[in-house]
């Protein structure tokens, strides 16, 4: 397996934003790590990429030319980037406002009006 493939194993096997994660690859490195995920619980890869050309997206990881450098200063960076659309707007200058998966009703009434508010 490349490392490409690696990290989107290590994506499927772990939650987004694992600090315990991030530094676990900064002190072993992703071969390593990779190398602690049960065979059993690896996921199949090229059932992955193929899922992802159907619908038109890729993958981003660190070692890419297009990686947004600025996702390397956070606390627990992505181990991949699944993207669908201009990949180019990711080196942009952005805004991200960030929350839970299961927000209450007014947790999305308040990210709407801070949405909003950016615009203006």
């Amino acid at each position: 397996m490349n490392i490409r493939d690696m990290r989107v194993a290590l994506a499927a096997a772990y939650e987004p934003g694992s600090l315990a994660l991030a530094d676990e690859i900064n002190d072993c490195g992703i071969e390593e790590v990779f190398q602690k995920i049960p065979s059993e619980e690896v996921i199949d890869v090229e059932k992955v990429y193929q899922s992802l050309d159907e619908i038109g997206a890729t993958i981003l990881i660190p070692e890419d030319a297009m990686w947004p450098p600025r996702l390397n200063h956070l606390a627990a960076p992505p181990v991949a980037l699944f993207v669908r659309g201009d990949v180019e707007i990711l080196s942009m200058q952005s805004l991200a406002i960030v929350g839970t998966r299961n927000p209450t009703q007014y947790g999305l009434r308040i990210a709407q009006e801070f949405a909003a508010g950016f615009v203006d």
